[in-house]
């Protein structure tokens, strides 16, 4: 075998490592951010069923890449109420397994509970079974992406590392005690 071959050849393996690596290591990530799960069922007779699963990676890169408009920003009202939505999801993540809210009607029964670092919802009624999970990082994240900072808000408001003053100088972010 000639010197150029062996060469050609170890490039080759150091490239396809370098690709089963990143594949694995990609993968390892999708699978850490957990997956989002939607069940419907149909009660009625030939009823639909349809089950569908997407990565949260995926929706996490999604949102990276909705073009966040004026006419979409939080109202007033939903905007003085911010601070607590963020608190809320937060105090979701820490607190320990257990159901959040149930309702229980003639014809309804909806439970929303904490099961294992995910957020399930549960709706069964005279017309439906559906199951909704979502792992709550994705929902702390959600959160934090419609955040109606001012003057950025969505992709720019959580990933800006500066404050911007009124008078327009970037001043350095200061971490709270």
């Amino acid at each position: 075998m000639s010197r150029g071959t062996r060469i050609v050849l170890i490039v080759a393996a150091v490239c396809a490592s370098a690709s089963v690596l990143m594949a694995a290591a990609g993968a390892v990530f999708v699978y850490r951010d957990g997956m989002i799960d939607v069940n419907v069922q149909e009660k009625e007779a030939g009823g639909s069923y349809v089950h569908v699963m997407v990565p949260t990676t995926l929706v996490r890169i999604a949102i990276a890449f909705v073009p966040f408009e004026d006419h979409m920003r939080p109202g007033p009202e939903a905007r003085r109420y911010w601070p607590l939505i963020e608190a809320a999801c937060a105090g979701i993540a820490r607190s320990p397994d257990g159901v959040l809210v149930q309702v229980d009607s003639a014809d309804a029964h909806v439970t929303i509970e904490k099961r294992g670092g995910t957020l399930v919802v549960d709706v069964d009624d005279a017309d439906a079974k559906v199951r909704v999970s979502i792992p709550v990082r994705a929902v702390e994240f959600v959160v934090r992406r419609m955040r109606p900072s001012s003057p950025d808000w969505g992709p720019r408001a959580t990933i800006s590392l500066t404050e911007v003053k009124p008078d327009s100088t970037p001043a350095r972010a200061t971490p709270r005690a």
